[in-house]
């Protein structure tokens, strides 16, 4: 190939590549300034995103997606630590090889990065057709904002049905 044919062609290729990564520049540029400029996400849809993400982590039986929202230092019922929690998560998967649940009449109250958050949970587990066993809750909860993230710090649930 003459000299001056392969000038040409390693031109044609020079700029095609730069051609890519220019295209490829801009469209981070034009990501990186829209999700800037999008809306953060207020903190009340962010708590209820994370107990949706704690809901499918129930239902997935994924221990990490049920305990990532819960603070270090959580105290559940007075007396139950987050280790105890976790114990408690993980004999419910081993005992049943579907876990299911529902939960309902989410209230959330926000106060500057506090909320107390409110809901009525049925879990219901069972390993062939039918469920074997279900349980109603009525869950109150303390949730604190810390470093942009919000944990669950406290947490009481009772059996509505047990009393009786």
């Amino acid at each position: 190939m003459p000299q001056s044919s392969q000038n040409l062609h390693n031109f044609t290729i020079l700029t095609q590549t730069l051609g890519y990564w220019s295209l490829a520049g801009f469209c981070f540029i034009l990501v990186t300034v829209l999700s800037s400029c999008s809306e953060p996400v207020p903190d009340e849809q962010r708590i209820q995103q994370r107990v949706e993400a704690m809901v499918a982590g129930t239902q997935e039986k994924s221990l990490s997606d049920v305990m990532e929202p819960i603070h270090q230092d959580f105290l559940g019922n007075k007396v139950i630590r987050k280790a105890n929690l976790k114990g408690l998560v993980l004999v419910h998967f081993r005992r049943h090889k579907n876990v299911h649940v529902l939960v309902s009449n989410l209230t959330i109250t926000l106060n500057g990065d506090t909320a107390k958050v409110s809901c009525n949970v049925v879990l219901a587990g069972r390993n062939q057709t039918l469920p074997e066993r279900a349980r109603v809750l009525q869950v109150e909860s303390d949730w604190e904002k810390i470093e942009g993230d919000w944990f669950v710090v406290r947490a009481s649930w009772e059996d509505p049905i047990m009393k009786f």
